[in-house]
C-alpha cells in the first residue's frame, strides 16, 4: 500500500481532490504498466437504510499524453515547457532530458518567475512566460529561446512588410487604373463640348466613346 495513505485519506474526507502520479496498466498493453497522473475524489453514496457511505474515485491521464500537450503548447521551436502543482513540484514537462540538463545548472522549477523576465541557464537565454490553471492552482511554465524568439518576430515582421507591400501595390496599380478610366471619360467629354462650340450641334458623346455606367456624377453629365 501507499506510505501517504493516511493523508490522502484525510484530504479526500476533507471533500478536497488529491492529485498524485500512479504506476498502472497500459491501455494499449496490459501486460505494461506506466506512469499516470491521476486525480482522486471522494464520491459519497447513500444507502437504503440512510447511511452514507464515501467511495474514491480517481480520474487519470498518462504521463506520456500530458507530456505531448505540453510539446504541442511550446511557443517556439526550442521552447520547453513544463508542468507544476500548486506546491511547485513538478509534474510532467515537453522535453524532460533538455528539463534535466537546465536542473543540474541549478534552475529551480517553480511559478516565482516574472512573466517576460530573462534567465541563463545552460548557456542559452530564456524568456519565461506562465500560465495559471484555475481550476487547481497549478502552473503551465514556458522557457522561450530569446535568439529563437527574435527570429520568429524577425521573420514575422519580414512578412507583414511583404503583405503591406502588395496591398499597396494593388491600391496603386487599382488607382491608376481609375485615374485612367475617369481622365478619357473626362477627355471624350471634353470633345463633345468642343463639338459643340464648332457649331455641331447634333454631336453624341455615346458615338465618341462607348463609356461603361459608373453610376456617379459623371454619367449625369454624359446623359446631357
Amino acid at each position: 500500500g501507499r506510505g501517504d495513505y493516511a493523508s490522502l485519506s484525510e484530504v479526500l474526507s476533507s471533500g478536497s481532490s488529491v492529485y498524485c502520479i500512479l504506476q498502472d496498466k497500459s491501455t494499449s498493453d496490459p501486460k505494461s504498466t506506466q506512469d499516470y497522473l491521476a486525480q482522486i475524489t471522494s464520491f459519497n453514496i447513500n444507502s437504503g437504510d440512510g447511511t452514507a457511505r464515501s467511495f474514491p474515485v480517481k480520474t487519470e491521464i498518462s504521463v506520456a499524453a500530458l507530456q505531448k500537450a505540453l510539446t504541442n503548447a511550446r511557443l517556439t521551436e526550442g521552447s520547453l515547457v513544463y508542468l507544476i502543482d500548486d506546491r511547485g513540484s513538478l509534474i510532467a514537462s515537453s522535453d524532460p532530458d533538455s528539463l534535466s540538463a537546465l536542473l543540474s545548472d541549478n534552475f529551480h522549477v517553480n511559478n516565482t518567475f516574472a512573466d517576460w523576465s530573462t534567465i541563463r541557464s545552460c548557456g542559452t537565454d530564456y524568456y519565461v512566460y506562465r500560465h495559471r490553471l484555475s481550476s487547481n492552482n497549478w502552473w503551465i511554465v514556458s522557457l522561450i529561446p530569446r535568439a529563437e524568439y527574435g527570429r520568429q518576430v524577425y521573420s514575422l515582421s519580414l512578412l507583414l512588410l511583404f503583405f503591406f507591400a502588395i496591398v499597396m501595390m494593388i491600391a496603386a496599380i487599382t488607382s491608376s487604373l481609375l485615374a485612367r478610366y475617369y481622365t478619357n471619360r473626362i477627355s471624350v467629354l471634353n470633345s463633345a463640348i468642343n463639338e459643340v462650340k464648332g457649331g455641331n450641334l447634333s454631336v453624341q458623346v455615346s458615338r465618341l466613346t462607348p463609356p461603361l455606367p459608373s453610376g456617379d456624377e459623371m454619367d449625369t453629365l454624359y446623359q446631357n
